[in-house]
């Protein structure tokens, strides 16, 4: 039986090509040339997709928050809201990971932490120039949720 690595070395492109092609992947740009070549392979190969669905994934979510410390103190609603969020988040087995929106701006390397979230929850107001920057990011699972709606759907 061929593997995926079969498949990458037939069609003359890399693993993550072909994985990337038949996992349809959206945020990838290839070529249809390449792609018509990766499916060729598939097919001359005879290569069947293995069934490997993962049982204990680990979802991650990042809190994003708009406001300081200096805020956050001074209006307990926002750390009541935080607070009750992680909590919830961490009593369904999900990892959290707060950053302040302003953090977030200015630390490329921050980024890396939203490559595999599963979900990005804001709480506080955004502009729509920060709004966009974060769709922008290409996260391979973003949802976007609205703080009330999530906190009685885990909770």
């Amino acid at each position: 039986m061929s593997t995926i690595r079969d498949v990458a070395k037939h069609a003359g492109v890399s693993i993550a090509t072909v994985s990337r092609i038949l996992n349809n992947d959206e945020y990838f740009g290839v070529t249809k040339e390449t792609k018509q070549k990766v499916l060729e392979a598939v097919k001359e190969l005879n290569y069947k997709k293995k069934n490997t669905k993962r049982k204990n994934t680990q979802l991650n979510v990042s809190i994003i928050k708009s406001f300081d410390e200096k805020i956050e103190s001074e209006d307990p609603y926002f750390v009541s809201l935080r607070l009750d969020l992680e909590y919830a988040l961490k009593k369904k087995g999900i990892k959290s990971k707060v950053f302040e929106l302003q953090m977030f701006e200015k630390n490329e390397e921050i980024l890396m932490n939203f490559i595999v979230c599963s979900a990005i929850v804001v709480i506080g107001e955004m502009k729509r120039n920060q709004l966009d920057f974060l769709k922008s990011l290409k996260i391979i699972l973003f949802a976007w949720m609205l703080i009330i709606l999530i906190i009685p759907l885990i909770i």
